[in-house]
């Protein structure tokens, strides 16, 4: 027979124990067979007995192949032919069945039709082999549509249970996603910790958590608590030693978070003790411009509040598990996603918000406070100094020739010099101190409880630290001339009197050839030296 491998290969089996028929039977059967649909292939196997049939229908269905006809006469010497029908029905329920015999009865058709043994009943001889074949290419064509029909059938039902599974997953996460979104409502915050703080008490109510931790990976490979929740079950954290290994992979941007199964001696404050961890990362890269420059200021200086997330954050939570372990999972993990994006996203406006609220009260090139901002401050230390009794003092500051330092070396270089003249003011004030850049050359810092005597010696500190600061860029050295005054309600009908009076103190410094420090005769000091003089 010529074949082609896109054919669909199946057996026709006939069975008796007449060696003689089933010869007579060969030719005509593989004639017949030749006529079937282009698609169709069929291997003719003679038997002559019932256990050779059972054998070789056992092996073609272990094969992984079909059986679509068999062929059996009635009477062989160890079984009848409907007593084998019904066995190789077990082994291929769908195969069509024929039934030759010369000596059937009553008993036999009765038998053959309750138990839908049979597709055709033929008598034997066969006296008509053309009608014999037509039956059995006519059998084996049903067979085959009937096997496509089965297969379009089962392929539909999948699709069907498929479809019900996606829209039971849609519906889910869907679900998911809503709870997620009324457990982050209050994420929509600019204020940072309140995001932290939502984030340790609202996002843990998502998955069921009895217990949450946000925890920092410091340089050290170590775990620092920052926030939790309930028990905090660090034991059950990494170790350090695989760490750096589950960050890499936490940190992937498709990986929502690591799910691990809690050990059963954990003390995880659950009664059964089946406990999920979840360990979503949080991504604070927003809140890195904030604090890079907050670690630049001293700890003596105002400066904007540090958010304290420059390392890897990782928010843990121990969940119960369910049985449901897959859907558990993905429900998980989806939710995490949404999570770790919201959190990102919300770190990043407040980072942005809290960017844009230093810059507009500190000078971007010195880390100080901008004018406006510290005449504000100025007017509340006036108020305050009123209020308590309590002295209160200003030094105004100017660096001399500096205007030469830009013509000299460029303003590129001045602008360094500036930098650090900052660096130096901010690490050599106190903490109750308020500095700023009151103009381009010019400093001011606001000394609240302090009396003229020690304005005097903090700004011979400044002018001793500035002359003998040598700059990074050129190398440059540089003088200052200082100005103090010391409030007084009866002189100072304002604020800006008081800074009048200290920009008067310090033009007189720079007339005496800069390098001093002078001061109003009310705020005249004790303690003088050879760069101190008065107005």
């Amino acid at each position: 027979m010529n074949t082609s491998p896109s054919k669909q290969k199946y057996y026709v089996i006939c069975v008796d124990d007449d060696a003689d028929f089933l010869a007579s039977l060969t030719d005509p059967l593989r004639r017949a067979l030749d006529r079937l649909g282009a698609d169709i292939r069929c291997d003719c196997e003679f038997v002559d007995s019932a256990d050779s049939a059972v054998a070789l229908c056992r092996q073609i269905a272990a094969q992984g192949e079909e059986c679509a006809l068999i062929i059996t006469d009635q009477r062989m010497p160890d079984t009848s032919g409907l007593e084998l029908l019904e066995q190789l029905r077990e082994i291929f329920p769908h195969a069509a069945r024929v039934l030759l015999t010369g000596y059937a009865g009553l008993d036999s058709a009765r038998l053959a039709i309750n138990k839908r043994l049979l597709h055709r009943y033929i008598s034997k001889p066969i006296s008509d082999l053309t009608e014999f074949s037509t039956s059995i290419v006519g059998l084996v064509n049903e067979f085959h549509l009937q096997r496509l029909t089965r297969r379009q059938q089962q392929d539909l039902q999948q699709q069907v249970v498929l479809l019900q599974q996606a829209n039971d997953r849609v519906t889910r996460l869907k679900l998911a996603a809503e709870q997620v979104a009324y457990f982050t409502q209050g994420l929509g915050t600019l204020d940072l910790q309140e995001i932290l703080y939502l984030t340790v008490n609202n996002v843990p109510r998502l998955f069921g958590a009895v217990h949450a931790m946000l925890v920092e990976v410091d340089d050290q490979g170590k775990l620092r608590l920052l926030r939790r929740l309930g028990h905090s079950c660090c034991d059950s954290l990494p170790c350090a030693q695989v760490l750096p290994e589950l960050l890499v992979d936490l940190f992937e941007p498709n990986r929502p978070c690591l799910i691990r199964q809690l050990p059963a001696d954990t003390d995880a404050g659950l009664h059964d003790q089946r406990a999920l961890q979840v360990i979503i990362p949080i991504d604070t890269s927003p809140c890195r411009s904030e604090s890079s420059f907050t670690q630049a200021a001293p700890s003596g200086s105002e400066s904007v509040r540090a958010s304290g997330l420059v390392r890897p954050t990782l928010l843990c939570l121990c969940c119960p598990r369910e049985d449901n372990q897959p859907q558990q999972t993905e429900e998980i993990e989806y939710k995490a996603a949404l999570v770790r994006d919201i959190i990102k996203t919300n770190l990043t406006h407040a980072a942005v918000y809290a960017e844009s609220q230093r810059l507009s009260r500190y000078d971007s090139m010195t880390g100080l406070l901008v004018r406006r901002v510290f005449e504000d401050r100025l007017v509340q230390a006036c108020q305050e100094s009123d209020r308590y009794g309590r002295p209160l003092s200003m030094i105004m500051m100017d660096l001399d020739n500096f205007k030469e330092v830009n013509d000299t070396y460029g303003h590129l270089s001045g602008d360094f010099v500036l930098e650090e003249v900052g660096q130096l003011i901010r690490k050599n004030l106190r903490s109750c101190d308020i500095a700023a850049r009151y103009g381009g050359d010019e400093f001011t810092a606001l000394l609240p409880g302090t009396s003229a005597h020690g304005a005097q010696k903090l700004a011979e500190r400044f002018r001793r630290k500035i002359t003998q600061h040598v700059f990074a860029y050129e190398h440059l050295k540089i003088t200052v001339s200082i100005g103090i005054a010391t409030y007084d309600p009866q002189i100072d009908q304002s604020a800006l009197s008081l800074v009048h009076r200290a920009d008067e103190a310090m033009y007189q410094a720079k007339s005496t050839g800069g390098d001093s420090i002078s001061w109003t005769q009310t705020s005249r000091p004790q303690l003088q030296d050879q760069h101190v003089a008065g107005v």
